[in-house]
């Protein structure tokens, strides 16, 4: 996860950096104990340092954040951040890109987000002088389905993301003042698997700040040894697999409701389960239905409020 702030940021909240840390035994796990523990940071590939960052906050569920202090980001450079203790395994922090102030450019730029159809509100413009690089901007559109922003001229990457819509990146030439940009989404179609005994669990995954991430896997793992209906043993540990080009990894499992537990003990009192790991959504534990053929890991790991 990359992190993008001005030089000498004042708000606190955008200083956080993230952790999600598991058990060190079997690095699946949360660990849940490590309130105040102390992260290191280290500033440019230089060596790693205790100074510059506060203690750690948890959040939830094996979630922490920690905040760096305003002197540690006093000027352009590069911090990557990490912890590590007897109880947990290294948990690998946001990577900050601390850059000079940007100024304000001389051309108006608007930018519209649409579906081809209607305007898109709600999605993340990311703005770059490189394709992967920084992002000089990341604003989100209003409900015009418009950001407006002020560039010099030159060229400039410009990524939309919105949930339920495959993330496009354009290569746009900004040389008139004002100037009027339109980037289109396609929604986004996750295929069923060809088995119809399994169930596609699918993930786009998102930075903190809303910029979409993919090729990020996440692992699911059994929470016990299970039988099929075929009363074959299945495999307790599956990686995702990157869509590559549509922004999401996907994974294509069992129902937790169609298998059997080697053991035999009741599901009732011991239900099975998938324990699932993801690089920005954290860890945690889902049971799955046998229906709809296509769900969303997000949803099943996060419900939406009732």
């Amino acid at each position: 996860m990359a992190l993008d702030i001005e030089a000498n940021e004042a708000n606190a909240a955008r200083r956080r950096v993230y952790f999600q840390l598991t058990d060190a035994a079997d690095g699946m796990n949360p660990e849940l104990a490590e309130e105040d523990g102390q992260p290191q940071i280290s500033t440019n590939g230089g060596a790693w340092t205790n100074t510059g960052i506060g203690t750690l906050v948890h959040i939830g569920n094996g979630r922490y954040y920690a905040t760096l202090t305003q002197a540690s980001v006093a000027a352009p450079c590069v911090i990557e951040s990490r912890y590590k203790s007897v109880n947990t395994a290294e948990g690998i922090g946001t990577t900050v890109q601390v850059k000079a102030p940007s100024g304000v450019g001389e051309n108006t730029v608007t930018i519209e987000v649409d579906d081809g159809t209607d305007v898109l509100q709600g999605a993340v413009v990311s703005i770059r002088a490189t394709s992967g690089g920084a992002s000089l901007l990341r604003p989100t559109t209003d409900t015009a389905g418009q950001v407006t922003v002020n560039l010099d001229d030159g060229t400039y990457y410009m990524q939309a993301g919105l949930r339920g819509y495959v993330h496009v990146e354009e290569a746009v030439v900004i040389s008139a003042n004002p100037q009027a940009i339109t980037l289109s989404m396609s929604g986004l179609s996750v295929e069923a698997p060809a088995d119809p005994d399994l169930v596609r669990l699918y993930l786009v995954q998102r930075t903190a700040e809303g910029e979409f991430a993919a090729g990020r896997p996440f692992t699911l793992r059994l929470n016990t040894e299970c039988l099929d209906s075929a009363g074959e043993l299945v495999p307790d540990s599956i990686v995702s697999t990157d869509k590559e080009g549509e922004g999401y990894a996907y994974a294509d499992v069992y129902p937790t409701t169609a298998l059997t537990r080697v053991d035999g003990k009741s599901l009732e009192t011991y239900p099975i389960t998938y324990r699932v790991k993801t690089t920005l959504h954290g860890v945690g534990e889902i049971e799955v239905e046998a229906t709809p053929a296509v769900q969303d890991l997000s949803e099943l790991l996060h419900p939406p409020a009732p």
